[in-house]
């Protein structure tokens, strides 16, 4: 079976995961805050201080004020509002802010949600189905899948905990309580795994395993709360985050 579908996050990417416009960004926020101007390399020197400028609510505050199209990452932006929900409760880590953001801008792109066949049929549409698939795979893509089923079950619950609440009631479907469960026991299961040690990983997938309900909680005030900011949409396109 190919593997290259299944989407998890690699933790031994580069450190920094913003892109140049997105520090510029920054540096023009942070020049309005303190009336001077602020050099771009300055920002990316010392990864204490950025962490740091990052967590200002004057960054947070412009880009919801933003409206057309602002020249960020959607990851940038994931990070700014995930970070800001997440320290409100009991998880800090930066780490599991950058992890997330990545895992929302992958299924921001409806193609991660399913694996397309030969025929460009959908498959492993259903939790049913990538359970089902765990029995049959290596060691290596069973942790990919784990970790992958992790991930779905939490931007699934996270993002569309409203939507999977109506088809619970209306049509018998599997509810929240169902997802967190799955979710949780695959990274669990995942976190256990060697291969989570060796991409540095470990730490933060046993983080989302403990922490599940509670950053299931966080991405579901994200979105009642900024995703849906005054009325404004988002849409994410070519690395470019638009609001309207």
């Amino acid at each position: 079976m190919d593997d290259a579908w299944i989407f998890y996050v690699n933790m031994m990417s580069p450190r920094m995961p913003f892109t140049a416009e997105d520090l510029n960004f920054l540096s023009q926020v942070l020049g309005k805050v303190s009336g001077t101007p602020v050099a771009v390399d300055s920002l990316v020197r010392d990864e204490l201080t950025l962490d740091c400028l990052l967590d200002l609510p004057a960054v947070k505050e412009a880009l919801l004020d933003e409206t057309g199209c602002l020249k960020i990452s959607p990851r940038f932006y994931f990070y700014i509002l995930i970070r800001d929900v997440l320290q409100r409760g009991s998880i800090k880590s930066r780490g599991i802010c950058h992890y997330l953001a990545e895992v929302l801008e992958s299924f921001s792109k409806t193609s991660s949600l399913t694996h397309q066949g030969a025929q460009g049929t959908p498959h492993f549409a259903y939790v049913s189905d990538l359970l089902i698939a765990l029995q049959k795979l290596p060691p290596k893509q069973s942790y990919q899948l784990r970790v992958h089923l992790g991930n779905y079950s939490l931007f699934m619950t996270g993002i569309f905990h409203e939507r999977l609440e109506y088809y619970s009631k209306r049509h018998g479907a599997p509810g929240i309580r169902f997802y967190e469960s799955i979710g949780q026991s695959a990274y669990r299961m995942a976190a256990d795994n060697q291969i989570a040690k060796s991409e540095h990983l470990e730490e933060v997938l046993s983080g989302l395993s403990d922490g599940f309900h509670e950053v299931r909680v966080a991405l579901n005030q994200m979105v009642e709360k900024t995703i849906h900011f005054h009325g404004h949409s988002y849409d994410l396109d070519a690395g470019n985050t638009t609001i309207t």
